[in-house]
């Protein structure tokens, strides 16, 4: 079984269930969404990759800080046929682009649809800070 057949999968199985939690102990914060909200985001994630032109056999770097998001954002690429490239959020700019540069990815998502609004950019579908970039 693909592992976004598994992710669908339980989603009917389990669809009211926590699937991720986010916890920020210092701000007594948490944060969890559904089996079902998981695999909608990342349906709705690999529907705005297509709609930017992403296809099956393209390489989509995944660059976003670690947040609930980060999991739904790798299943919408996955879904879309096309290779999750991940990088470190935590690397410095210059090793980044030269990750970038060294897998000749097509295009590149970063960001996320943070629910917090730790970010102010609008993308595709109303999403905050979601970019597609073509190279």
């Amino acid at each position: 079984m693909i592992i976004t057949e598994i992710l669908a999968r339980n989603a009917r199985l389990y669809g009211d269930e926590e699937a991720l939690v986010e916890r920020e102990p210092a701000k007594n914060l948490r944060r969890a969404i559904t089996w079902k909200e998981f695999d909608d985001l990342a349906n709705k994630v690999a529907n705005a990759l297509m709609a930017k032109g992403v296809k099956k056999g393209d390489k989509v770097i995944h660059l976003m800080m670690n947040c609930l998001e980060w999991l739904p954002a790798y299943f919408g690429i996955l879904k879309t046929g096309a290779w999750a490239v991940p990088i470190n959020f935590r690397l410095r700019p210059t090793t980044s682009a030269t990750a970038r540069t060294s897998q000749k990815p097509g295009p590149s998502f970063s960001g996320g649809f943070h629910r917090t609004g730790r970010q102010n950019q609008e993308g595709p579908q109303g999403h905050e800070g979601f970019h597609v970039l073509r190279p």
